[in-house]
């Protein structure tokens, strides 16, 4: 849904601002996901995107903002839990993500 709609979005405005559409659009599923995990997760099965933190990173150390950089740190934080994803607790997926982006 989210490609779809990047599409969409892109092929509606200028070609200098599809940058700009595509950053929104992977903030918007990484953040949602993030977002799900702290307030719905927890109603819904009873218990308690790293994309984000190399976007802020980013943004702090060199003061714009980059999807690449966005979607390259979302990449290492798959791959960094993708192995023992069967073991770490949801919780521990996000400081997983958040060492990895941090490296």
């Amino acid at each position: 849904m989210q490609l779809g709609l990047a599409i969409l979005c892109a092929g509606s405005i200028h070609t200098k601002n599809s940058m700009n559409i595509m950053l929104t659009n992977v903030l918007d599923a990484t953040t949602s996901g993030l977002f799900y995990y702290l307030f719905s997760f927890g109603f819904a099965f009873g218990a308690p995107s790293n994309a984000l933190t190399t976007l802020f990173g980013k943004q702090i150390l060199s003061d714009h903002w980059n999807v690449t950089d966005v979607c390259n740190g979302l990449l290492s934080g798959f791959t960094a839990i993708t192995a023992r994803c069967s073991f770490v607790e949801p919780w521990a997926a996000i400081i997983c993500g958040v060492v990895v982006a941090a490296v």
